[in-house]
């Protein structure tokens, strides 16, 4: 991958700074988005490290540290060491600015030299832990029939056992619709778990879709997320070591903590079977931002 900068030198000039971005550990020249950064203001933060080289007259500007701005909101661009016997340095970019991010020393004997940094995908530091999750289909089910006042007739441990409705939210009928809890907070449960304790205070209804906490869920194309790791609603490409591809953070969960996306499988046992077959949950994933 070419470094995602241009910088313009002028060769008029007689003080000069040029930049060249340096090789991440994923061995490209994306950003990097740090494992100890969080999502602020719905966007995460990207560190790019360049190579700097300061010429005064054609020869290395030795011991210097140069102040830099960088335009539009809160980024930022820092000389991590003073220059060397050859004019060169370490410049570190943060931003949470996706697009064009123009460096520009703060030295008027320098000024022409600026960089356009172009802020797209980026590596996320911190290896991930993805797991699967699904939601409830009635035909896994095998409890007695039982009246309802707004679904009709459907199995009694589909709707109000420990791994049914009550407890997912959301179900797939035999008949292929989807339904809902309405008043998922109201409930009470028996000991362990083990259904609930008052049949009678659950509210069901129809539904369309299963609605994660962002936005409609698609089979293996939504993911949980936590938040302030991933912001809602953007997207990211799970490489391995087994790739997933691409994937939305359209849901959360209270078990989603960290770097940990629980990738949505669809209704039924089934696909869980299929997540298990297929190697089950990957530990120290490689996962690539992709933006909005």
């Amino acid at each position: 991958m070419h470094s995602p900068i241009s910088y313009l030198p002028s060769s008029s000039l007689r003080s000069t700074i040029t930049y060249a971005a340096n090789r991440n550990s994923f061995d490209d020249y994306l950003p990097i988005i740090p494992k100890d950064s969080r999502v602020q203001s719905k966007a995460v933060l990207f560190r790019l490290d360049f190579q700097i080289t300061v010429m005064r007259g054609g020869a290395p500007v030795v011991g210097e540290l140069i102040p830099f701005l960088v335009s539009g909101g809160p980024s930022k661009a820092r000389m991590l060491n003073a220059t060397d016997r050859h004019g060169t340095a370490t410049l570190r970019l943060e931003t949470r600015i996706s697009g064009n991010n123009l460096i520009m020393p703060r030295n008027n004997e320098f000024a022409m030299s600026t960089c356009n940094v172009v802020i797209g995908e980026a590596w996320y530091e911190a290896p991930f832990l993805i797991t699967a999750y699904n939601c409830c289909d009635e035909d896994d089910f095998s409890g007695p029939l039982v009246d309802t006042a707004t679904v009709g007739k459907r199995k009694s441990d589909f709707l109000y056992g420990g791994t049914g409705i009550c407890m997912q939210g959301t179900g797939v009928g035999s008949d292929g619709r989807f339904i809902r809890v309405t008043n998922p907070t109201q409930i009470s449960w028996n000991p362990g778990y083990a259904g609930v304790a008052d049949q009678t205070k659950v509210v069901f209804a129809y539904t369309d879709a299963v609605h994660g906490a962002y936005a409609v869920v698609t089979p293996n194309a939504s993911i949980a997320i936590d938040p302030t790791i991933l912001p809602p609603r953007h997207k990211v490409d799970i490489v391995g070591p087994r790739a997933l591809g691409a994937r939305s953070g359209d849901d959360t969960g209270g078990a989603i903590k960290g770097h940990h996306f629980d990738n949505y499988a669809g209704a039924g046992k089934s696909v869980m079977n299929d997540w298990q077959t297929a190697g089950g949950n990957i530990t120290a994933a490689k996962v690539k931002y992709l933006g909005t």
